[in-house]
């Protein structure tokens, strides 16, 4: 596993993860739960990846309460039948400044098969 996070060193292996998410843990208090928001999913017969947004509502370093929202990107490799995360990139996102959307469709690039948000569930609370 590794981690690219939002706040704090990129690690591998899972001793360092763990210190690494307990540090990060600590520094919240109050708020809400995260909520996630897939934008992009891409499949294939070992890997997948999803992109999208991460927000909540959270105290940070004792500071009064306020938004926060993430861009992340997630890895998955299949493992036993089972699809295991084996990395996690995010950072704080900045304001959207892109046009109107567009429509699109889903779309094979190689192995993988990219769908868009209106496929997707757009929202799932963790």
């Amino acid at each position: 596993m590794s981690l690219f996070g939002a706040w704090g060193p990129c690690q591998t292996g899972w001793e360092r993860l763990v210190r690494t998410f307990r540090w990060v843990g600590s520094r919240y208090s109050g708020g809400t739960a995260a909520t996630s928001v897939v934008e992009v999913l891409g499949l294939g017969d070992e890997l997948a990846y999803t992109v999208g947004y991460e927000g909540q509502v959270a105290s940070v370093d004792g500071a009064p309460e306020g938004p926060m929202r993430l861009r992340v990107t997630h890895i998955y490799r299949r493992e036993n039948g089972e699809w295991r995360l084996v990395h996690r990139h995010a950072d704080l996102a900045p304001p959207d400044q892109s046009g109107p959307e567009q429509a699109q469709r889903g779309v094979r690039l190689g192995a993988f098969l990219l769908l868009p948000t209106s496929y997707q569930s757009r929202s799932s609370t963790w």
